[in-house]
């Protein structure tokens, strides 16, 4: 009877130790599921944070952009200005020009006509 019990005792206990093998595989297959999922979470992350940044990073090179174009707009501007104001005075100069132009030539008529 002893040596029953005794036998009984070991059976369960080897029973006991398959259960905690069986139980620790699944524990580990389920922690490493778990880790799969953390990782491929991770990654989701990851790809959702890069996609964030290359979003911020096009806003950034858009604002980059209309800065570069504003520039390019405003010295635009500025050269039609300064083109516009050397026309005008160009325009005075000549209009000056040949108004001295037509007075000298009345003048020399004038002359002309005063030693006939």
């Amino acid at each position: 009877r002893g040596l029953q019990a005794w036998s009984a005792s070991i059976e369960a206990w080897r029973a006991a130790r398959a259960l905690r093998r069986k139980q620790l595989r699944e524990l580990a297959r389920g922690l490493r599921g778990w880790l799969a999922f953390v990782e491929a979470a991770e990654a989701l992350e990851m790809r959702r944070a890069a996609r964030v940044l290359r979003h911020m990073q096009h806003r950034d090179l858009a604002r980059g952009l209309q800065a570069w174009l504003a520039f390019v707009e405003a010295r635009r501007a500025r050269l039609a200005q300064i083109h516009h104001g050397a026309a005008h005075l160009l325009h005075q100069h000549r209009a000056r020009g040949l108004r001295a132009w037509e007075a000298y030539a009345a003048a020399r008529a004038r002359r002309l006509q005063l030693l006939r």
